[in-house]
């Protein structure tokens, strides 16, 4: 059914005539496409006397060729429909896909030049901040006067890390992925990344940690 659907405008009276009929089945369909091709091929040479004379020979010769792209018989692949409207809808998709990553391609530049500005801004180089763990309630309140509380969010909710500041990365490549907020607006990440802080356990300063795929989003 897809198939008949395909087919181009020109046959749009015959595609109307298939879906009429009470059922369809491989056979019916070969004995009526070959009908159709021979109408058209017919249709072709009365408009042209000097093609008249060959409609006969044509069509005889036409019996016993089978396509070797759809498998029916009564032409070949050089002139199947079939496989020509499958190269315009291919074309029409290969088009489609380098629209889109013309589109990812611009959006992952706006990122990276806000990035940059972000970088710009910054005149020292350094380590993603530091990170401190509460050991009980009673250390919470001195927690969130720190220097971690500052730099280091802790959502438990969130799929991925993520951070806005493209200067804390350690690597980087680019990626356009799209997070989804609490609030439901969706954001879109400029790159991907390993990040390294240094955790500090109460008073002492525990070894660097190497976090690996971190979104970087700018908007955040």
């Amino acid at each position: 059914m897809a198939l008949i659907r395909a087919l181009p405008s020109d046959y749009n009276n015959f595609v109307s005539s298939l879906l009429l009929l009470d059922s369809l089945d491989l056979t019916k369909l070969q004995s009526a496409f070959q009908n159709e091709e021979t109408q058209c091929f017919t249709r072709g040479v009365n408009s042209s006397p000097s093609l008249a004379m060959a409609a006969g020979t044509t069509s005889t010769s036409s019996q016993g060729i089978c396509c070797t792209f759809c498998d029916w018989e009564g032409h070949t692949e050089a002139s199947c429909k079939f496989k020509e409207n499958a190269a315009k809808t291919q074309k029409a998709k290969t088009a489609d896909r380098r629209q889109e990553r013309r589109g990812g391609k611009k959006k992952a530049q706006n990122a990276q030049e806000a990035s940059v500005d972000v970088e710009a801004s910054a005149n020292v180089a350094e380590y993603a901040g530091k990170a401190s763990v509460a050991l009980s309630a009673s250390d919470r309140s001195s927690w969130l006067s720190s220097l971690a509380a500052a730099n280091w969010n802790t959502d438990t909710g969130a799929t991925s890390h993520m951070m806005p500041h493209r200067h804390w990365f350690a690597s980087y490549s680019p990626h356009i992925i799209p997070v989804r907020l609490a609030n439901d607006t969706i954001i879109y990440t400029a790159g991907m990344g390993s990040v390294m802080f240094e955790p500090v356990l109460g008073e002492s300063k525990a070894p660097v940690v190497v976090l690996h795929d971190v979104l970087h989003v700018p908007q955040l």
